[in-house]
């Protein structure tokens, strides 16, 4: 929640479960995207969290981005999103 990429770094480094949910009903990749935290969503990505988890409220990353309007985090997840279908378009 407070945007410290080394933490989640360290964390991701100690095979932390990404995509665990907490008991407010968010991911990390919620809580990254929630406080508009770039270079943490862009760390969290890069180790596989999962884009289609949905809060509480039924917001994906992608729509929580969109409707507090954190432009530069929708840019990571497209771009993310992008890399992924060409990754698979090589196989």
């Amino acid at each position: 929640m407070g945007g410290y990429t080394d933490i989640v770094t360290m964390l991701l480094e100690r095979d932390v479960d990404i995509n665990i949910y907490d008991w407010n009903g968010g991911t990390p990749l919620l809580y990254a995207v929630r406080g508009n935290h770039v270079k943490c969503v862009e760390a969290l990505l890069a180790r596989g969290a999962d884009l289609t988890t949905e809060a509480d409220s039924g917001y994906t990353p992608m729509d929580l981005a969109v409707a507090l309007g954190h432009k530069k985090v929708q840019q990571v997840i497209e771009n993310h999103i992008l890399r992924l279908f060409r990754s698979r378009e090589l196989v």
